[in-house]
């Protein structure tokens, strides 16, 4: 099954590229999201929908969003803000999610959306690497697999 990519440079031809990439771990029900290149203000919005759109069609146990392959991060505060005041994702306010930002600036921002979002995210913790949000979790090993489109049926 192809893994999801979205890139709203490809859609404009831009070379500055970010895309998102999701994969899920079966039996720690693990939903991961690698971005990849400049984040913008767009292209952060679209990731938020497909992970609504993923989320409700996995029921995941635990959520991860990868800041470690960004190029650059040009995505507003004010975006940060409202999606942090926006509905989560998941659902549940008792499902951990981790987001990974290895660098000085993401890591403010994500800790600006973790603290802005605080009561319905309750469990939001901000990590600088993978292996730490997957030893908050107790996952070893993950068996990650490439996640289709948002919209199939296949999930």
């Amino acid at each position: 099954m192809p893994s999801q990519q979205s890139s709203a440079a490809e859609k404009t031809g831009k070379t500055n590229r970010v895309s998102h990439q999701f994969q899920f771990d079966p039996a720690s029900r693990l939903l991961l999201c690698r971005i990849e290149g400049v984040v913008t203000d767009e292209s952060i919005r679209e990731y938020y929908r497909d992970v609504r759109r993923y989320a409700e069609k996995i029921q995941p146990s635990a959520g991860i969003v990868d800041f470690t392959g960004v190029t650059s991060f040009r995505a507003s505060a004010a975006t940060i803000r409202d999606l942090a005041n926006s509905p989560p994702p998941l659902k549940d306010p008792k499902v951990p999610r981790f987001i990974v930002a290895p660098t000085d600036h993401i890591f403010a921002m994500a800790r600006m959306f973790e603290l802005q979002g605080d009561t319905t995210r309750p469990l939001l913790q901000v990590v600088r690497t993978l292996r730490d949000a997957y030893a908050l979790l107790d996952i070893r090993d993950p068996r990650l697999e490439p996640v289709g489109p948002a919209g199939d049926e296949q999930l």
